[in-house]
């Protein structure tokens, strides 16, 4: 339908209003390389914007080839040339054996896209966040393992050294990598707010410029 309205969510975040279908063509251009998924009432979860009718990309019309010369033989068909009943099946055992989905590969084309954006009109920052707190919970969990196996060596000293040693590993250590996990976890919370602000911040405006305009 002409009139439909969308909801529209960029890499989990939905952003606020609803939108025509030209306004989500211009979010589709402008967050390349994201994650955006669309809902619509009537719909019974949010949906790839790929597998939608309304927003498929039309192929391109095809060219009609120039006719082939007389006086030029047709190519002959040679052995090594695989049959077209067996070119369906071929693509099929290439497209299952790829270690990741066509998603993937989008986002990471998406964040390699962003690397080279010298202008800055595509942020990595978003696209990272994850990555890096995931990489900084498995140090401070090999931090903690490895005071307290360090906390061990105390046992050579005595059985009571040893002891009293492990026993405040196990609860200071954690604590202290709680603790630090929790402000590293702050700071990019504060990070990602302010990506958020300057995302809302811009559809607001174009739609302020689509108001105006109408």
């Amino acid at each position: 339908m002409a009139n439909e309205m969308w909801n529209v969510a960029v890499d989990g975040a939905q952003l606020p209003g609803e939108f025509d279908g030209v306004q989500v063509r211009e979010l589709l251009a402008r967050h390349a390389g994201q994650q955006i998924r669309l809902w619509t009432p009537g719909m019974a979860d949010w949906a790839d914007p790929v597998t939608l009718p309304q927003f498929k990309e039309e192929p391109a019309p095809r060219v009609a080839s120039a006719p082939r010369p007389a006086s030029v033989p047709p190519p002959r068909a040679t052995a090594s040339a695989a049959s077209p009943a067996a070119a369906p099946g071929r693509a099929a055992s290439v497209r299952a054996a790829l270690p990741v989905s066509a998603d993937q590969l989008q986002e990471q084309a998406g964040i390699f896209k962003a690397l080279l954006d010298t202008s800055f009109n595509t942020l990595l920052t978003p696209k990272l966040v994850k990555a890096v707190y995931l990489l900084v919970m498995v140090v401070m969990v090999l931090a903690v393992a490895g005071g307290i196996l360090a906390s061990l060596a105390g046992f050579a000293a005595g059985p009571a050294r040893g002891m009293m040693g492990l026993a405040v590993s196990v609860i200071i250590f954690p604590l202290i990598a709680v603790l630090y996990l929790a402000l590293f976890r702050m700071g990019l919370e504060v990070i990602m707010a302010i990506f958020k602000i300057k995302e809302y911040t811009g559809v607001l405006a174009e739609q302020a410029r689509r108001d105006t305009e109408g």
